[in-house]
């Protein structure tokens, strides 16, 4: 089984030095991550689940967090010309 799944894994980050007179609201941090996992069943068929999640900071102080589930089914098919 474990020829039909795959998976990845990723972490983003950024810090930003604006100058603050201009926009309090602007990004100070942003954090990502993003987990996947892929499952062929059958050949030419997919299923996918992914789980993202977020947390960002602005130079006002507020702060929020993301999280998000998505799911995709795929199906490959050819047609003939």
């Amino acid at each position: 089984m474990a020829e039909t799944l795959q998976s990845n894994i990723d972490f983003g980050a950024g810090k930003y030095n604006l100058n603050l007179e201009e926009d309090l609201s602007a990004n100070e941090t942003l954090y990502s991550s993003h987990t996947n996992l892929i499952w062929t069943p059958i050949e030419k068929f997919l299923l996918g689940f992914e789980y993202s999640w977020g947390h960002r900071e602005v130079h006002d102080v507020r702060e929020g967090d993301l999280d998000r589930f998505m799911f995709i089914s795929m199906f490959y098919f050819q047609v003939a010309t």
